[in-house]
């Protein structure tokens, strides 16, 4: 009789399985990864464009980026500085929880920009002239070893 034995297939099976419990972590942080990536240069244009409004006037705006006459490709403003992109959401000023000295980008949103504790990765971006952390960038992320592996491309 030709075939496998039940040890030969639970050998199989268990090999599989170390392999997936393996790969889908580092799937998960890869895809995290070029989120984050495909965003910075929308938080980059944004920032910019803060800075610049602060290097004319003084003040950063209030709580609209609708001052800034910039568009970004994809995304549409919700009001209250907050830019929905799709998967990302950009916050500036927006509400109790986000200051008008950093902008934050958040990934793998689920239902818009107001479930901000639903997204998967939050980067933290101080403005240059801000009260605190000028300039700096913190990384959050729900997604293991992500923030970690960023930190070189973290970087103004």
């Amino acid at each position: 009789m030709k075939g496998f034995t039940l040890i030969e297939l639970l050998v199989v099976v268990l090999i599989v399985g170390i392999l997936a419990a393996v790969a889908l972590p580092q799937y998960q942080k890869a895809v995290e990864k070029s989120r984050i990536m495909a965003l910075m240069p929308n938080l980059r244009t944004l920032k910019d464009s803060l800075e610049m409004y602060y290097l004319s006037n003084g003040v950063y705006p209030n709580d609209s980026v609708a001052d800034l006459d910039i568009h970004i490709q994809g995304c549409k403003s919700e009001g209250g500085g907050q830019l929905n992109c799709g998967n990302a959401c950009f916050n500036y000023n927006g509400g109790e929880i986000f200051t008008s000295d950093s902008i934050y980008a958040s990934v793998g949103q689920e239902e818009g920009c107001s479930s901000t504790g639903h997204s998967s990765t939050v980067i933290t971006w101080y403005l240059d002239y801000s009260r605190a952390n000028a300039g700096q960038i913190k990384c959050s992320s729900k997604v293991s070893g992500v923030c970690e592996s960023l930190k070189g491309f973290l970087k103004e």
